[in-house]
């Protein structure tokens, strides 16, 4: 009880002390923005962090006890599959997220043929996509039925990737809150269903049907916002030649987003064939706890993220100015939590996830420090997108892949989970260094104002 007071209360701490921080260092970014601008930044970045807050309670009282319930073994093969389905869900999304909300920002006279195009591209990939994920499951663990049936439920969250146009309408428009509400009514739905479950001692297949319902629901809630505060869905048109504009210039984020989705999600699927699900299972809590924390720099930068494109249309040259400067408080925040991580890694896991989980302390001690490179490199990818320097992107996550798989080839088989630890962190590393190492005129460094 004493960890949770005073996790309550250093909660509280960060939170005014974050909040502060941010007002500030975004009055320095975007003066001379008006007052009512940065309402609108600080109001979306509350939304997105609420969202992750809600999934951060979930992820304390409900995720953690389904990870009890299930043991390291079925949490294993659980998060293999989840893993399984990240990856291929960010192939079906083609990489035009981003494409898509810096269209919808420059030509909103186009808006319905972006959207329909989009959301047409991504359904037909989403089927492409799950029939790979089915086929590489079976390529990587050719006797293992159980696993094979849990991928091929799981996976089916694929499917439901061309819903995210209806997420790209409201991040242009800076209203996340239409966005949090239908996902988290679908979360919030399903954590109870998953309560049920273990309730009713459920087998691990039905916690995957679980997953794939949430998915579903959500797709269907946020198709229903859209239809009703965006763009009417029978609005929406497909246009080939908009299409091919938009897969010619999201190629090179697809293949970005393919190497970061696969570079934080190789771990549990090396650690599947090389360790087993018994180490995969133990690594779990680790990679599920520093997936909440990764998502600060997102936030952060997906709300910034219009108004970068905006400011590229009337003062590009300082666009390279307002991310160095917004780097550091970043920096801070992800220090400091990245420094509690490393502090209260033992007490955090055992209060969580309970004594079964204990070696998952060591892992978490040492993947917390990639917090800090994660959000410099969050920050460097959007500022390389703004000014179509996209083809960085790709060389600098593909040389963070190719450590990060190098050191999981050597380090699982003595370490097992801790070694997945050790990797991961590395390759973080390498991929904030490498952007040092590409020339300058490649990575549109400029001087002592550098995109960190």
């Amino acid at each position: 009880m004493w960890l949770l007071s005073w996790l309550a209360n250093k909660n509280q701490f960060k939170k005014s002390c974050g909040h502060a921080i941010l007002i500030s260092t975004i009055k320095i970014v975007f003066v001379p923005l008006s007052n009512r601008t940065l309402h609108r930044v600080l109001k979306n970045v509350g939304w997105l962090t609420a969202d992750r807050l809600i999934r951060i309670l979930s992820g304390v009282f409900i995720e953690a006890w389904v990870t009890r319930y299930l043991g390291p073994s079925n949490i294993g093969k659980l998060t293999f599959s989840n893993s399984l389905a990240g990856v291929f869900s960010v192939i079906a999304s083609l990489g035009l997220d981003g494409i898509v909300v810096r269209d919808l920002v420059q030509k909103q006279s186009s808006k319905q043929e972006i959207l329909g195009t989009a959301c047409l591209l991504q359904f037909l990939a989403g089927i492409l996509s799950y029939a790979a994920l089915n086929l590489s499951v079976f390529a990587l663990r050719p006797g293992d039925f159980t696993l094979q049936i849990l991928a091929a439920i799981v996976g089916t969250k694929v499917l439901f990737t061309s819903a995210s146009f209806s997420k790209n309408w409201f991040q242009h428009k800076l209203e996340s809150k239409l966005i949090v509400w239908p996902e988290n009514l679908a979360f919030i739905l399903f954590a109870g269903v998953k309560v049920i479950l273990i309730k009713e001692q459920a087998s691990v297949n039905l916690f995957a049907l679980a997953i794939a319902g949430e998915s579903l629901t959500s797709a269907v809630f946020m198709l229903t916002i859209f239809d009703r505060f965006g763009i009417k869905l029978k609005a929406l048109e497909f246009k080939l030649d908009v299409g091919k504009k938009l897969l010619s210039r999201s190629w090179p984020l697809l293949l970005s987003s393919a190497l970061v989705i696969l570079h934080m999600n190789i771990d549990n699927i090396m650690l599947m064939k090389y360790a087993g699900a018994e180490q995969t299972g133990i690594y779990a809590p680790a990679y599920n706890l520093m997936a909440i924390f990764f998502f600060i720099p997102v936030a952060i930068v997906t709300s910034i993220g219009p108004l970068l494109d905006e400011r590229k249309k009337t003062d590009p040259g300082r666009l390279a100015v307002i991310i160095y400067k917004f780097s550091l408080p970043l920096i801070a925040i992800t220090f400091v939590i990245s420094a509690f991580l490393f502090l209260f890694a033992d007490d955090i896991v055992v209060l969580v996830y309970g004594q079964s989980f204990t070696e998952s302390a060591s892992s978490l001690r040492i993947m917390c420090w990639s917090l800090v490179f994660v959000s410099i490199v969050s920050l460097r990818t959007k500022l390389l997108t703004t000014i179509d320097k996209l083809f960085a992107i790709p060389v600098m996550s593909l040389i963070g892949l190719v450590i990060n798989v190098t050191l999981l080839y050597l380090l699982i088989p003595p370490l097992g989970s801790v070694g997945a630890a050790i990797a991961c962190t590395m390759s973080w590393v390498a991929n904030f260094s490498a952007y040092f190492i590409l020339p300058a005129d490649f990575t549109h460094r400029q001087g002592s104002k550098q995109i960190l």
